[in-house]
């Protein structure tokens, strides 16, 4: 919290002093259901965005046969909205149903991808792709990994990153992404941009996380 200067103080009294009742550890609560279903309708609450229900009207636009799944590319709406891009992991459905995992990448930066941090594909040759994997993934691709294991996965591009990526600004036009200069000077607007674009969210009501 260093970026905080005087507050961090105050932020840390903060986080102190918080009583944490919706922990399942604090002792509140005996059964994982009940707990679960407090925590649950809380979570949702706190994220200030609940946009009706929309048919997804799924579009896949390319499909990939792996060998261990089928790797779809596919587009779908979350809301009246948003389209949201997404790869869908499919391994072959040998005993039924299969278990399923929404799979989020991280928030901690590297706005140019996103769901190319959980799943193998051709941007793993960028330079930057590729050492942030090794440095906060240990090169793993998790999605894969999970969907080799049998699991159905679906990784989405979280708002601002990827394909859902800031854009139409002038000082961002004419940019070559796939050049390091080019790829470094839009994580710098990115980044100078990125509380701003949480503000907003935030002002009209809803919140970034939601």
């Amino acid at each position: 919290m260093s970026g905080l200067g005087h507050h961090q103080d105050l932020i840390k009294s903060l986080a102190a002093g918080a009583a944490q009742p919706l922990s399942f550890l604090s002792g509140n609560y005996s059964d994982q259901a009940v707990w679960r279903g407090y925590a649950r309708k809380k979570v949702f609450e706190l994220l200030h965005y609940a946009p009706p229900r929309v048919n997804f009207a799924e579009e896949i636009v390319e499909e990939q046969d792996r060998g261990a799944y089928v790797l779809r590319k596919l587009w779908f709406s979350s809301s009246q909205h948003l389209r949201v891009p997404a790869y869908l992991l499919m391994p072959p459905p040998t005993r039924g149903k299969l278990p399923g995992i929404v799979c989020l990448h991280d928030h901690g930066g590297l706005f140019a991808w996103g769901k190319e941090k959980m799943v193998p594909t051709e941007a793993d040759a960028h330079p930057a792709l590729a050492e942030y994997k090794q440095k906060y993934y240990r090169g793993i691709s998790i999605a894969h990994e999970l969907a080799a294991a049998g699991f159905a996965v679906l990784a989405i591009d979280n708002f601002y990153f990827g394909e859902r990526r800031l854009a139409g600004l002038p000082e961002l036009d004419g940019l070559d992404m796939s050049s390091v200069e080019g790829h470094d000077r839009f994580e710098q607007v990115a980044a100078e941009r990125e509380p701003a674009a949480a503000l907003h969210v935030l002002q009209v009501g809803a919140s970034r996380m939601g």
